[in-house]
């Protein structure tokens, strides 16, 4: 089981490819803790489906994404 649970998590420069956004905007999600993410080991970890829920049901965050994604 833990293993499928490592295979799912995405580092913060997997998640900005896959959102299309600068890492720096992924960072500054992290700092103001409007996505959610894991901290294992000092390093910060994201589940992209978890992710991508958080933004559906939390709007500012997609807007802030979209206007952010397109200056990368």
């Amino acid at each position: 089981m833990k293993n499928n649970i490592k295979k799912e998590l995405l580092t913060s420069q997997q998640l900005a490819d896959l959102l299309g956004v600068n890492l720096r905007l992924v960072y500054e999600h992290v700092k103001n803790e409007t996505l959610p993410f894991y901290r294992i080991g000092g390093v910060v970890r994201f589940n992209p489906s978890e992710v991508l829920d958080a933004m559906k049901v939390n709007p500012s965050i997609n807007a802030k994404t979209e206007t952010n994604g397109s200056s990368k």
